[in-house]
């Protein structure tokens, strides 16, 4: 699609430069004339036209191959970039899973003994609230009794 576009930038400009050219010629046809003027005058100018056209293609040509070479290039780094960030992944991932392998025993057994002690706690207070209620319970019928 760039390409396209670029061609055609080309063209709009190679036939803005020729219509100026003949704008020059009808100028100098005027100026002059004479028939003859104008034949010699269209012959240089369909000449210079196509050394024109033959340069605009070698530039283009020559701008082309600088872009594509620049494209190549870059998209060669952009691939190495690629490798080493893969290499990298890679690299990282089987840090992980050596890790991860080596410690997932240890942190089980760390949170088995944390659920432990949280369950032994939660039974303490349970029967702490026990013997309040227990104890509260007894302190109302003594003071019921009292009275």
């Amino acid at each position: 699609v760039s390409k396209i576009q670029e061609l055609e930038g080309e063209l709009l400009h190679l036939q803005t430069l020729n219509s100026s050219r003949r704008s020059e010629l009808v100028c100098l046809d005027l100026d002059d004339g004479g028939l003859s003027s104008k034949n010699s005058y269209f012959a240089n100018l369909h000449e210079i036209s196509s050394e024109n056209d033959r340069k605009a293609v070698d530039i283009s040509c020559g701008t082309e191959d600088e872009e594509e070479l620049e494209r190549s290039t870059l998209q060669e780094k952009l691939d190495q970039e690629l490798k080493e960030l893969d290499k990298k992944l890679e690299q990282k991932e089987a840090e992980m899973k050596r890790f991860t392998s080596v410690n997932t025993s240890v942190l089980k057994q760390h949170y088995e003994k944390k659920v432990q002690d949280l369950e032994h706690e939660k039974r303490a207070l349970q029967k702490e609230i026990e013997d309040l209620r227990y104890n509260l319970a007894n302190i109302s019928s003594t003071s019921d009794d009292s009275a």
